[in-house]
């Protein structure tokens, strides 16, 4: 996802500059290791309204999430002892007669297992989003800021929020959701969403306008890919994401509105290659090929036009797929009409 374009207040904008300061010394910027070493600049950020967060606190300072570095402790230190641990769970019994239960209620925010350790149940724990979209995880360990990080890029991409889609999708975003802030609405609440108005948003579609919207979408020449109509917005992400909701996929969804899923996928190859063809027939047949010629012409040539815009993004480009050179083509505009009419 591209930075986000606003000016920054003047909070903000110190952040930002400790932020980069940090980056210049090589110093771990994951959250673990910035809440360990710099607790009040990730208080900070999560203090900022409206929701900010650290993945667009670093997008901001023009850093990449990939090319952080990390650090990871593999170990625990006691809160009652100062002993370390990769976990603590024996060590409380055989030292300190509780149990593990009775020492998260003296030390909330104390962990019981080190980092090392929670990467690897992470990656048993998390299946990636299923849903294309969706960034991959870019934290390997749950904290109480990944969890509203994760929740906002979510909302921000327009991905249905109801607990049905994420349990279906994110399960472990809910579970880490409702385990450290009690409940999915206060989750929300806690990136600056009314629960209420997220609810009626992201009411999901009939399954019946979702075949009526894929047929038209069909009939009408619109694309039915699933990269395309997620970049279409709010809308295409919505019927994307009730196809799969009902079908359980997005070729089925496409299959059961009765169209040939394989005639999606090669749209666009099958498209290119019936505009080579006509600019290449009307090529041989010495009509006009420049733009004016095309683009104004009768309607088969404005849609031509229009298509090889759809299939090749440019005119010139459509015209080189044909094989033929685009600056040797010099017919002009009276030439262009009077081959139109059938004149010699």
């Amino acid at each position: 996802m591209p930075p986000r374009k606003r000016n920054l207040t003047k909070q903000e904008r110190q952040i930002v500059a400790q932020i980069k300061r940090l980056y210049r010394r090589d110093e771990p910027l994951n959250i673990t290791a910035v809440k360990r070493r710099h607790p009040q600049l990730m208080a900070a950020v999560y203090a900022t309204k409206p929701y900010w967060g650290w993945k667009r606190a670093l997008q901001d300072a023009r850093i990449d999430y990939k090319n952080i570095r990390t650090e990871l402790q593999d170990h625990v230190v006691c809160e009652k002892c100062g002993s370390m641990y990769a976990n603590l769970s024996r060590h409380l019994i055989s030292k300190h007669q509780i149990t593990s239960e009775e020492y998260r209620e003296q030390y909330p925010d104390a962990q019981m297992v080190c980092e090392t350790t929670r990467v690897a149940l992470f990656g048993k724990s998390v299946k990636e989003y299923r849903v294309r979209g969706m960034p991959p995880h870019w934290e390997r360990i749950w904290s109480d800021e990944y969890v509203l990080d994760r929740l906002w890029e979510r909302h921000s991409r327009g991905f249905a929020m109801n607990i049905y889609s994420l349990e279906q999708h994110d399960p472990a975003l809910v579970r880490n959701a409702r385990r450290r802030f009690g409940s999915w609405n206060e989750t929300l609440r806690k990136v600056g969403l009314d629960p209420l108005q997220i609810r009626r948003n992201n009411e999901l579609m009939a399954e019946e306008e979702v075949l009526k919207l894929i047929r038209h979408r069909w009939k009408s020449g619109a694309s039915l890919n699933s990269i395309r109509l997620i970049k279409k917005g709010t809308q295409g992400m919505r019927l994307y994401i009730a196809g799969i909701e009902h079908f359980g996929s997005w070729r089925e969804a496409v299959e059961a509105a009765g169209i040939d899923y394989d005639d999606v996928v090669y749209l666009r190859l099958a498209a290119r290659k019936r505009v080579v063809r006509e600019i290449k027939l009307r090529n041989r047949e010495g009509r006009p090929l420049n733009d004016a010629a095309v683009s104004r012409g009768p309607v088969s040539d404005i849609s031509l036009y229009s298509r090889a815009l759809v299939a090749y993004g440019a005119w010139g480009k459509a015209i080189t797929a044909a094989g033929l050179r685009y600056e040797d083509i010099r017919i002009s505009t009276r030439q262009a009409a009077a081959t139109d009419r059938g004149k010699p």
